[in-house]
């Protein structure tokens, strides 16, 4: 695996190191080891190296090649202006030939930072799309697909995103595994949960994944999760990602999900010490979109307040800057409204209240908008423009089957909605029927157990094997595991044996579990 292969190039360096005429091919080969193992940082080093190896203007084959991926690494490390120093400084100085590659990937980066000075720039140095090798017309076709995506054009963004997969299957290689999830995030933002959903969990298990593309699914899932009101899979799904070694600027998003549980239901649980720290880290690192989406929800979820995270929403909001990269899945600005109101900044709550982003218009993005702007008005006391944009928030949310949105639109609307009050009810979301806003105190024994963990006993009590289960639940085997692991210390059994007498011993198991 790629292991194996990043270990490998790292015994051939101690060995010496290649001719300049054998750097390119070597360098690419290792920087894709590299990353492919989350050892970004490292591979953008190699390839920064490289490049200085041609300053002098010497022309070789697939420099462009370098310039391309690291190009990528850095998007992914959202170094996103030395990104653009990168292609700026080299795209113009490379063979003709060598140009498409370059300028097809700086075409997707700026597509995704809505950055359409640059896609317009890109564009010029690209062939006819008759011309365009199978790889160059894909990351061109995705592009065109995000742009249209931003642009609420659902039919022109599936359509070039269609033409980008059947690309694929000409051009395989290790960006192939990303885009199909960029195809899915497509859906995601125009069509909301439940095709997602159903779609998510086969294009995990049959998608060759490195560890960078794993995590990107699995927090996905876990968003889709959060959306539908399955927080308990949600957390799962976190807690299997966190097992995943990955840089911050990939992985410390994923921990506004168990930050936004926290700071809504008032449970901080086990996760404050990982958001904290991701939190300091990404500040360290100046990740943007990180913090954009996990910046609010951390200073409401953490008991002690960090200074320079303050300072910074501050000036997002008094800058209206809230526009992230297209690939920001946890972004749900209603946290910014929440944040201004607990510092007590109406002046920031009246810029929330009116801001927009009109960059991207998809469905998903609007319904955030609507969410923002309705708490904001709630929260200063504009109880009937409120209604009217929780109202738009709630039912764009019911069309995007997402009902924990949904139901707290309608909540703080004051509509009348007895499923979403169950809803959030069951999440324990703050001043919503537990009084101080934390979630009930569980007794032990099947009784003790949540929905889902109840599910899980049952099936293993039938007799099936995690992979059995995980197929039917739609989740995967390590979500399984989780759950099952949670199951054994709340009813204080350590096998599957034990787990099937203590239940046997109240009846039939299935039964038994129903009656908890």
């Amino acid at each position: 695996g790629w292991d194996a292969a990043a270990s490998a190039f790292d015994r051939a360096t101690t060995i010496g190191s290649p001719k300049r005429g054998d750097l390119v091919r070597f360098a690419i080969g290792y920087a894709w080891a590299l990353r492919s193992v989350n050892r970004d940082p490292e591979a953008v080093e190699l390839l920064q190296s490289v490049l200085n190896e041609f300053r002098d203007g010497a022309s070789v084959a697939a420099l462009g090649s370098v310039v391309a991926l690291l190009a990528s690494a850095l998007w992914a490390l959202e170094k996103v202006a030395a990104c653009n120093d990168v292609l700026d400084s080299w795209l113009p100085n490379l063979p003709t030939g060598e140009r498409p590659e370059v300028a097809a990937i700086g075409l997707f980066i700026a597509a995704t930072c809505w950055d359409q000075e640059r896609v317009a720039r890109y564009r010029q140095h690209l062939p006819s799309r008759a011309s365009m090798s199978p790889s160059v017309r894909a990351l061109a076709d995705a592009a065109e697909s995000i742009e249209a995506s931003g642009r609420g054009d659902y039919q022109t963004a599936r359509q070039r995103m269609d033409e980008c997969l059947a690309r694929l299957a000409e051009s395989p290689g290790r960006r192939s595994d990303l885009l199909p999830f960029t195809s899915l995030l497509i859906e995601y933002r125009h069509s909301g949960v439940r095709r997602v959903s159903q779609q998510l969990p086969e294009l995990l298990r049959r998608t060759r994944l490195g560890n960078q593309n794993l995590f990107s699914g699995i927090f996905f899932r876990a968003c889709v999760q959060l959306a539908a009101g399955d927080w308990e899979d949600a957390g799962a799904s976190i807690a299997e990602a966190a097992e995943i070694r990955e840089v911050i600027s990939v992985s410390a998003p994923m921990f506004a999900l168990p930050a936004l549980m926290a700071a809504l239901s008032g449970d901080r649980g086990r996760w404050a010490p990982r958001i904290k720290h991701a939190t300091e880290e990404a500040l360290r690192a100046r990740c943007s979109d990180t913090l954009l989406q996990l910046g609010p929800w951390s200073a409401l979820a953490l008991e002690e307040r960090i200074p320079e995270l303050e300072d910074l929403l501050g000036g997002v909001v008094a800058g209206k800057g809230m526009t992230p990269r297209f690939i920001a899945l946890a972004f749900f600005p209603f946290g910014f409204a929440l944040w201004s109101h607990a510092r007590g900044r109406a002046d920031l709550l009246e810029r929330l209240a009116t801001a927009s982003r009109h960059v991207d218009a998809s469905p998903w993005a609007r319904a955030h908008d609507a969410l923002m702007r309705g708490v904001a008005l709630n929260l200063s006391g504009r109880r009937a423009e409120a209604a009217t944009e929780l109202d738009t928030a709630a039912r764009a949310f019911s069309v995007l089957q997402s009902p924990f949105f949904a139901a707290y639109a309608a909540h703080t609307a004051g509509i009348d909605d007895d499923a979403g009050r169950r809803l959030l009810e069951k999440l324990g979301v703050s001043g919503i029927g537990t009084g101080d806003g934390r979630r009930p105190k569980r007794p032990r024994g099947t009784a003790g157990l949540t929905p889902r963990e109840r599910e899980v006993a049952g099936l293993v009590a039938q007799g099936m094997t995690n992979r059995q289960a995980a197929t039917q639940l739609f989740l995967s085997e390590r979500t399984i595991e989780i759950h099952l692991g949670n199951v054994y210390a709340k009813l204080g059994v350590g096998s599957r044996a034990m787990l099937l007498r203590q239940l046997w011993s109240q009846g039939d198991p299935a039964a038994a579990l129903a009656r908890a």
